[in-house]
C-alpha cells in the first residue's frame, strides 16, 4: 500500500520541490536584505532633505498608498501551488535559514 503511494515520480517531484524552494528561499532572503538597506538609505535621505527644507513630505498621502499586495500574494500562491508543495515548503524554509 505504502509503496503504491511512494513512486519514483513522486520522489522526483518532491526533490525538485525541495531544490526550487531552497533556491527561492535563499535568493529571497539575500534580495530582501539588500532591498531593506537601500530602502533605509532612501528614507534617511528623504528625511534629511525634509529637515534641511529642500523637500516637503505629505505624511497623510504617504500613509494612504496601496501597494497592490493582494495581487502580489495571489501571484505567489499560484506559483507555489504549481510546484510540489511539501518539498517546496521544506526547501524554502531551509533556504531562508541558510540565506
Amino acid at each position: 500500500m505504502l509503496s503504491d503511494l511512494i513512486t519514483e515520480e513522486t520522489l522526483f517531484q518532491g526533490g525538485i520541490g525541495v531544490v526550487v524552494g531552497y533556491i527561492l528561499g535563499y535568493a529571497l532572503k539575500k534580495a530582501f536584505k539588500v532591498f531593506m538597506v537601500l530602502l533605509g538609505l532612501y528614507i534617511a535621505s528623504l528625511l534629511y532633505l525634509a529637515k534641511k527644507g529642500f523637500i516637503e513630505i505629505n505624511y497623510q498621502k504617504l500613509t494612504s498608498i496601496d501597494l497592490g499586495t493582494t495581487e502580489l500574494l495571489q501571484n505567489w500562491l499560484s506559483l507555489i501551488l504549481n510546484v510540489p508543495v511539501a518539498g517546496f515548503v521544506i526547501g524554502f524554509i531551509i533556504g531562508l535559514k541558510k540565506g
